[in-house]
């Protein structure tokens, strides 16, 4: 099926509007990935381009989300205020593009975001893959139905203790990558952060073919 990408400009009631990268197959299908990036990660970095690609060959379509905060260049201010923006615009565009099945792809920051917008987007019933989270993210992980989460075991903003409170989960399939972290590199080795892109990706590709 062909796909095609356009902007769609999105406006939550205090903030001027936001384009979202919108990548849609044609003809229309029933379910999307939507892409929450890190306070520094973007949606076209590896991890989430490489996701993207998987999704779109799987038969998803991809929303890519950006934040007011770094479209204007600023520093976050804060959290909630980033999940009220977050939630009026994702509000927005499900009105105008429903879909039966949400699967939720987010990064570090973009984990608090999405774990704190239920009530949106659990009408659609949402899987998630969850990179580098945060531990503000972990009650929304135990109550997951359905998740992949990898976190590297130098991470230092997701620690051992963090780890252990999800690892017993029956529905959660934990990647914990050794010497891996908060990118889910290995610092100073090039091959070895490139053989963990591939080994995330490949069980990316399982979850998504679920």
């Amino acid at each position: 099926m062909p796909v095609h990408q356009s902007l769609v400009s999105l406006q939550a009631s205090r903030d001027d509007a936001i384009r979202y990268i919108y990548r849609h197959h044609d003809p229309q299908v029933n379910k999307v990935v939507v892409m929450f990036p890190g306070q520094s990660y973007p949606v076209y970095a590896p991890l989430f381009w490489y996701l993207g690609e998987l999704a779109l060959q799987a038969g998803y379509d991809v929303l890519g989300l950006e934040y007011g905060f770094q479209r204007m260049k600023h520093t976050l201010q804060s959290v909630d205020a980033l999940v009220d923006e977050v939630g009026e615009r994702l509000e927005a565009f499900f009105a105008q593009h429903p879909y039966r099945h949400v699967t939720v792809v987010a990064k570090s920051l973009g984990t608090v975001v999405a774990s704190q917008l239920g009530g949106i987007l659990e009408s659609a019933n949402p899987d998630a893959i969850y990179l580098t989270p945060l531990p503000r993210a972990i009650e929304a992980m135990q109550r997951a139905t359905r998740m992949l989460v990898a976190v590297g075991d130098q991470d230092p903003l997701f620690r051992a203790d963090d780890v252990r409170q999800i690892e017993y989960l029956a529905k959660l399939d934990l990647m914990l990558v050794p010497g891996a972290d908060h990118a889910l590199e290995i610092p100073g080795s090039i091959p070895q952060s490139i053989d963990i892109l591939g080994k995330l990706m490949n069980r990316c590709r399982e979850f998504l073919g679920r």
